[in-house]
């Protein structure tokens, strides 16, 4: 379940930013909130991930409605990081009701974009808030 860890990593990362965020650990953090889009279309819901390219903080975002905000205790750290967006649906044909309670997800986009992501984005000192749209075909 290719998908199920890629999750299980978004979730984890993102948890551990919001921990990390809260702590007043005196890293400085930008804003960062956009928009992504896939073939055109809002990305209706999932989740986007910064990972540090070295060492770093992680942080991340959920995607709702095409939109996303790491802003606030959840804002990025200066620094220069690895993308990953995803979004799943529920695959229900791959359901076994009677051996899983919950069905698994499906990924919906391509792996360059998550698994093998080619997405970066650098984070500059003193930006205080910007906008990174991500527009994906």
């Amino acid at each position: 379940m290719n998908t199920m860890r890629v999750w299980l990593r978004l979730f984890l990362l993102t948890g551990t930013a919001a921990i990390i965020g809260c702590g007043g650990d005196g890293i400085e953090r930008v804003g960062v909130s956009g928009t992504v889009s896939y073939q055109g279309q809002p990305v209706q819901e999932g989740m986007i991930s910064f990972e540090p390219q070295g060492a770093g903080t992680p942080a991340g975002a959920i995607i709702k409605d095409g939109k996303y905000d790491a802003t606030g205790t959840g804002a990025v750290p200066v620094g220069k990081y690895r993308v990953r967006i995803s979004a799943t649906v529920e695959d229900t044909q791959n359901w076994v009701k009677d051996a899983m309670p919950v069905a698994p997800k499906k990924e919906l986009l391509p792996a360059k974009y998550n698994r093998e992501t080619e997405l970066t984005l650098e984070v500059p000192s003193g930006a205080g808030e910007m906008e990174q749209n991500y527009d994906l075909k």
